[in-house]
């Protein structure tokens, strides 16, 4: 009987060592609003935690925007996102980390894994408890419990986020389509001082037995809350060595007294096309509030960070009703106009969540209205800058992806990014980060080609697919200010391609040699008093499309010749030795370019099986007539070429400071 009884007691005492709960799922996911592959992981795994809720499953999320790219929730608070995503180590987004265990979020995060956690058990216990004072204060509560008979210490950081559970935009924010995020990371803070931007987290120590440690304080909400009834607070316990995250917890969001729940939106309206430049401003305001009714709201606008304009509404709105708060008429400037909206305040007191009524800037292009007689002449040699456009173009740009003005000192390539190598300036759409479908385009300024027959459009252009995209360039004409267009140049696909896909995530930058010369016939518009050109971009989510060297005139303009010390330039009299600049380019590589690179000596040629370079440089890439890249090498004094059929090459032979391009050929 008493060995019974010893047992029984020892049972008990082994049941209340090992009084675990079960782990709560904490699901750390890596986004960006500008990130395409993103979107379908975001989808994705809303869909897995909308069923755990609908099934009253617990877990806590926490979305880290940014590590890619343009978003606007990373520029709140871009510390936390880039430490935990270093943390894990993450090379690119989207990226997930469950409990500890990180990787790609559709492998990472599977109704499957979630139970697996959620199955597991653990001596911690953690309860996030909010409080809010008023709409600048709320108070916090943290407890981490120990339920078990035994002292713990497996868990030595707490970590402490502010999360906004949605933030909803009027229009996406970034290039990727997306206007509502789940679970924003906000802010991070420290568990012992409350301190803000606390990322690498707080020491907890060893919980006694039964025990626990509470953490309290007082936090006044950042700025850029979009709605302060979305906030919640999210704690998290994890193994400094292990990366093992012991539990998790999360608060209930809502709760903030007196909050006015308001909603705006911009009704404005302006004039058609490029060439009117007529503008009304007019914001449209509701009240949601159940039992606050709105009696006096101001509200303001300014055109590119000028003076504001502000208008004041005096009435009562009550749940559900709303004014359209109009603006005198007014006149946008030519050029691009961004339109900042505002609320200054509502009931010259009540507290609102600013993201409630925050309005997304409007932007507008104009045209000058008087056409230029003076040709084209575009090589891009401005600043690198988005998303200002060349002097005399405008950028219609309304999703605001990557197409900008670019040079090698944004790079790094070592050689001239411009138009066959001969500046280092030209324009670019970035499709490797742009979402398919989404597009923009550079229209230039007015042409008055009165008096003037056999017009052309002359320039270059290089592009690479990633794997078989359809990127697509457009040209288009328009004689009424832009209000129709007509297409009279469009390629895409293989038949743009310059130069091969370029997969495997590799970014197309271009090679000197990888550039195409083009001609459109302008004819059609001979003697038209008003000439509108527009370049279009329309993005498949394959590689980068450059254009350089945009020029306009009669036929009997465009010529070129060869320097030896300048490359292909053309001398502006129509009376150049060539017509085109790849026959030019062409003719330049079989001169005596040796000296390009100082000291650089390139024989025997004709040459049979080694390539002999005496001179310092960098690495050399051999490529054939068709721009495909059949031989590269570092530096070295001697090159195979044994494997190479008989034939013309180009050697693209680079140092710090330039590329030398020798034509050679393989005898055998």
């Amino acid at each position: 009987m008493k060995k019974i009884l010893l047992s029984i007691v020892s049972l008990l005492a082994f049941g209340a060592i090992n009084a675990q709960v079960a782990k709560t799922p904490l699901i750390e996911h890596f986004t960006s609003a500008s990130c395409p592959p993103c979107v379908a992981q975001n989808v994705a795994m809303k869909a897995i935690l909308d069923n755990m809720d609908a099934n009253n499953l617990d877990y806590v999320k926490v979305a880290h925007q940014g590590n890619y790219s343009f978003d606007p929730m990373e520029d709140n608070f871009p510390t936390g996102s880039s430490v935990r995503f270093q943390h894990y180590s993450g090379s690119g987004v989207p990226h997930s980390a469950l409990n500890g265990t990180s990787g790609y979020p559709s492998a990472i995060v599977t109704a499957n894994t979630m139970a697996a956690v959620a199955a597991q058990t653990t001596p911690y216990q953690v309860t996030v408890t909010q409080n809010w004072i008023s709409a600048t204060s709320v108070d916090l509560t943290v407890v981490v419990a120990n339920t078990t008979s035994a002292s713990i210490n497996t868990a030595d950081k707490i970590f402490i986020s502010m999360v906004e559970e949605t933030v909803s935009f009027p229009a996406a924010p970034g290039s990727n389509g997306e206007s509502v995020f789940h679970w924003v990371l906000r802010e991070m803070y420290d568990a012992t001082t409350g301190n803000g931007n606390a990322t690498a987290g707080s020491a907890l120590g060893t919980i006694a037995a039964n025990n626990n440690q509470t953490f309290t304080f007082n936090v006044t909400p950042p700025s850029y809350i979009a709605d302060l009834n979305q906030v919640s607070f999210a704690a998290y316990i994890q193994s400094a060595t292990s990366d093992d995250m012991e539990q998790a917890g999360k608060s209930i969001k809502g709760g903030v007294p007196g909050l006015l729940d308001l909603a705006t939106a911009t009704s404005s309206s302006v004039g058609a096309g490029y060439c009117n430049y007529s503008f009304d401003p007019v914001i449209s305001f509701t009240n949601n509030s159940s039992t606050i009714p709105v009696t006096q709201v101001v509200v303001e606008y300014d055109i590119n960070g000028g003076n504001p304009v502000q208008e004041t509404f005096n009435g009562n709105l009550t749940q559900g009703q709303a004014t359209n708060i109009a603006f005198p008429n007014t006149n946008l400037a030519p050029g691009l106009s961004t339109i900042n909206y505002n609320v200054v305040s509502v009931n010259g007191a009540n507290a609102y969540s600013g993201g409630s009524v925050a309005m997304a800037p409007e932007t507008f292009n104009k045209i000058n209205s008087s056409a230029s007689a003076t040709p084209i002449t575009e090589g891009f040699q401005g600043p690198d800058s988005e998303p200002t456009p060349p002097t005399g173009a405008i950028a219609d740009n309304p999703s605001g992806i990557s197409a900008l003005t670019i040079s090698d000192a944004s790079v790094g390539n070592g050689h001239n990014l411009g138009g066959w190598g001969n500046s280092d300036g030209c324009f670019f759409w970035d499709f490797y980060t742009t979402a398919n479908g989404l597009s923009s385009k550079l229209i230039f300024e007015k042409l008055d080609f009165s008096g003037i027959s056999g017009n052309q459009l002359r320039f270059t252009h290089a592009y690479a697919q990633y794997t078989n995209e359809s990127d697509k360039l457009k040209i288009s004409v328009s004689t009424d200010c832009g209000a129709t267009w007509t297409s009279v140049w469009e390629k895409s696909g293989t038949a743009l391609a310059t130069a091969p896909a370029h997969g495997n995530n590799v970014r197309f930058w271009p090679e000197i040699t990888e550039w195409a010369d083009n001609t459109v016939d302008l004819s059609a518009y001979d003697n038209f008093p008003d000439v509108m050109l527009a370049f279009e971009g329309i993005s498949n989510f394959g590689n980068d499309l450059f254009i350089d060297d945009i020029n306009t005139g009669d036929a009997s303009t465009s010529s070129w010749d060869c320097d030896v010390t300048l490359g292909c330039i053309d001398p502006g009299t129509g009376a150049g030795q060539y017509s085109l600049l790849s026959a030019c380019n062409t003719a330049c590589a079989t001169l005596n370019v040796d000296e390009a690179i100082s000291n650089l000596l390139v024989y025997p040629n004709p040459v049979k099986d080694v390539l002999t370079i005496e001179g310092s440089y960098i690495s050399i890439k051999i490529v054939d007539v068709f721009g495909k890249v059949v031989l590269s090498s570092g530096s070295q004094k001697e090159i195979d070429v044994s494997s190479l059929s008989n034939g013309v090459y180009f050697a693209n032979i680079k140092n710090q400071k330039a590329i030398t391009v020798k034509k050679i050929t393989i005898a055998k």
